[in-house]
């Protein structure tokens, strides 16, 4: 019975070598698609940041114009704008 202990532990031990790399290259490759998944969405969200960037700059632009309107233009003038501004709103 002795001889066959040795061979028993060496089998048991080969047999959870094999599983734990297994396990390994599984949690490996799980962890190389949640990565790519992970670039996916930063990208995304990069892009999302530049175009409210863009519209931030925009919305300033347009808040400047209405308020040079304001403070530069005569009466008649400011008041055809607001009729433009009542017309596309």
């Amino acid at each position: 019975m002795k001889k066959y202990i040795n061979g028993f532990l060496r089998l048991g031990t080969a047999a959870a070598l094999l599983f734990v790399i297994y396990n390994q290259n599984k949690q490996i490759k799980q962890l190389e698609t949640d990565n790519k998944s992970i670039q996916v969405i930063k990208n995304e969200r990069d892009s999302l940041k530049q175009e409210i960037f863009v519209k931030d700059i925009e919305i300033g632009s347009y808040t400047h114009i209405l308020d040079l309107i304001d403070t530069e233009l005569d009466a008649d003038c400011k008041a055809k704008v607001e009729k433009l501004k009542n017309q596309v709103e």
